[in-house]
């Protein structure tokens, strides 16, 4: 069973040397200088971000959203997590939906770029009503194509914030 809580600097130190190999290639294709840097950019987001630990309270993954830096409506979503999100996937797809509900009360349009060998990353963000709307090259070093990604908040299905 997961639990989801606000994200501390452990988790990033327990999560950064277990984190999925397409996670990990992901992030370098990307232009990450380091794991650790990468779940320091997520911790230190203006959004927070969110940890899911196990029955045991060990960290699984980290996710959250951060501001796009030119556009205030669009919110950037990310999600890193280790091998043991495999054992937790049923738990893990039903309790996602009400964190991109949580997301989009802020950010009317959520996206991001997501490698295209992440497969496990694919099938989260077709769960979650994401849309793959192009296929881009030159975010990183190796000139490594990604898909971009995208939900547009429906208003309709959006419970206001108290």
């Amino acid at each position: 069973m997961l639990t989801a809580r606000p994200s501390t600097p452990e988790d990033v130190a327990y999560l950064a040397p277990r984190l999925r190999h397409a996670d990990v290639a992901e992030v370098l294709a990307a232009g990450g200088a380091s794991i650790e840097e990468s779940l320091m950019d997520g911790l230190a987001s203006p959004d927070g971000c969110f940890t899911a630990i196990d029955e045991n309270g060990n960290p699984v993954l980290m996710f959250g959203t951060a501001p796009h830096p030119a556009l205030s409506e669009v919110g950037c979503i990310w999600l890193l997590a280790s091998d043991e999100i495999a054992k937790h996937r049923t738990d893990f797809l039903r309790n996602t939906r009400p964190f991109v509900e949580r997301f989009h009360q802020k950010y009317p349009l959520l996206m991001n770029y997501t490698d295209c060998r992440n497969t496990v990353h694919h099938r989260w963000l077709r769960w979650c009503g994401f849309s793959f709307i192009n296929i881009v090259k030159g975010l990183g070093p190796g000139d490594h194509p990604f898909y971009e990604v995208v939900k547009l908040r429906n208003d309709q299905c959006v419970t206001p914030s108290q």
